[in-house]
């Protein structure tokens, strides 16, 4: 595998993409996240959102803040008729549309004292009552015009909204255990699930109605925790650390790998299974096709780096970059390069999102980049047939995407708590969020159903009437579902 340049990465990041008009403040006089900034984060480029994520994480009145805020959005979008503040907004918009929604879910949900010793917030965050009243008029103004479109679209408030199906879910059936913590699993076009381990290891298993066990050779072991694998036909490709090794799943031979520096993060397979795309963890996209021996970097295809601020240089080399790995190049250039969090072959297209907050699409065909959007961090992305993406960014958010349109569908009603895997059937959608599973209707905003899973899941596939999901610990479980028409439909 071809060593690659961070300096060379760095030099071909994709510039800043802001949003038109105004730019938002980020930070106020005190360090803090704007609150333009918390409930706006969708306009954000990728260097902005980087900020606005390190400063959340490590500052407890600005976490506060941004989960205010997202559940007075969730509040506004849960009315009858259903609201959304349009896009785009000016300055002063923004602000009049931030604090009508810190009132909005003061009204809902008063707020607890906050502690003597908390942060204080920007001033601006605390209006009078007859400012109070001006900004409600003035949102008011800039909601009409989408109010009056819902309405104009044949939105009907007296209808529920989960789509045209109700689903029904029966009791867990646990089909296989593995004997270890599980990390990542794919299911073959036979219907055998590989499973990998946090030992390394890697056990396949018999989903068609078989639940014995069919454990490889002890031989197709890594050495270290699998990071991800993929089938290729009937060969098998595992990633584990620095490496890539392409298995006989039958046989438990090893046909052959690629090793390079760095740690490999996300792992694809175009649809012909001949050639494999992997990520890695300074952001580098490589493809390797499997009657060759060598991998190689997929040009103008890497994950944007930021830059650091001068007050984060007085911080050690370990804690510059909380979200990625910290850079000085010999000209005395100070960066951060972000990992690939995830790879996804839709057709004839590559989707790769990275940690920076972008989500790039590349022709594979043609060899040429087809498309660019800030997604922000996502901690899933899912295919939902036939041609949109569902985007579920780590502080709970999912939004539908169209990568055709390269623009937001709708987006779905959420907590805020970090989807960990997601899947999607024909009429159906599944995201799984600390320990629930919610079920949507297609194309529903609100969950059809909802399920108590255990805590961990890694994977998931759903069908019209079956939900499989393998546990971090280890437990393949299986849940019936019945799918029916609602009346009237």
């Amino acid at each position: 595998m071809p060593r690659f340049s961070a300096e060379d990465l760095v030099a071909s990041s994709d510039l800043d993409p802001v949003a038109g008009g105004e730019e938002i403040r980020l930070l106020d006089g005190e360090g803090h996240v704007t609150p333009e900034a918390a409930a706006f984060t969708d306009e954000l480029g990728v260097y902005q959102r980087a900020v606005v994520d390190r400063h959340v994480a490590a500052c407890p009145a600005c976490a506060r803040q941004a989960a205010d805020l997202a559940r007075a959005r969730q509040v506004l979008a849960e009315s009858r008729p259903p609201l959304a503040i349009p896009a785009g907004l000016d300055l002063v918009g923004r602000q009049i549309a931030v604090r009508s929604l810190k009132l909005a879910r003061r009204e809902a949900d008063p707020p607890a004292v906050p502690a003597p010793d908390a942060p204080a917030l920007d001033p601006w965050w605390r209006p009078s009552p007859a400012l109070t009243l001006a900004m409600l008029a003035g949102l008011g103004a800039a909601l009409l015009v989408g109010l009056i479109g819902l309405l104009l679209g044949g939105c009907k408030s007296n209808k529920p909204e989960p789509g045209p199906r109700t689903v029904q879910v029966g009791a867990p059936k646990e089909l296989a255990r593995t004997p270890g913590k599980a990390t990542a699993a794919h299911m073959s076009g036979a219907g055998i699930l590989a499973v990998g381990l946090e030992s390394g290891g890697v056990e396949r298993i018999p989903t068609g109605g078989d639940t014995a066990k069919a454990p490889l050779s002890p031989s197709m072991t890594m050495d270290a925790p699998v990071a991800a694998l993929v089938h290729a036909g009937e060969r098998l490709l595992v990633a584990a650390d620095k490496s890539v090794v392409l298995w006989d799943p039958v046989k438990g031979a090893r046909l052959k790998d690629v090793t390079g520096p760095q740690q490999i993060t996300a792992l694809a397979v175009d649809g012909k299974g001949k050639v494999a795309f992997f990520g890695t963890d300074q952001g580098h996209v490589l493809s390797w096709d499997l009657a060759r021996r060598g991998a190689e970097a997929v040009a103008g295809f890497p994950c944007g780096a930021t830059g650091i601020a001068p007050a984060r240089l007085q911080l050690p080399p370990s804690k510059r970059c909380k979200f990625g790995t910290y850079f000085q190049s010999p000209d005395g250039q100070h960066a951060c390069l972000y990992p690939v969090s995830h790879l996804l072959v839709q057709g004839d297209r590559l989707l790769r999102a990275c940690r920076e907050g972008t989500l790039a699409a590349r022709e594979l065909s043609a060899g040429k980049n087809a498309g660019w959007f800030t997604a922000g961090h996502l901690a899933a992305l899912a295919h939902l047939p036939p041609d949109r993406l569902l985007l579920a960014r780590q502080e709970g958010q999912l939004n539908i995407y169209s990568p055709g349109d390269n623009k937001l569908i709708h987006a779905l009603v959420a907590p805020a708590v970090p989807p960990l895997a997601a899947a999607a059937s024909e009429h159906l959608l599944v995201v799984f969020q600390g320990a629930e599973a919610r079920i949507w209707s297609r194309p529903g905003r609100k969950p059809a159903a909802t399920v108590k899973v255990p805590p961990g899941v890694v994977w998931a596939r759903l069908s019209e009437n079956r939900l499989t999901y393998l546990a971090r610990d280890g437990r393949l479980l299986q849940h019936t579902m019945n799918v029916k028409l609602r009346s009237g439909n």
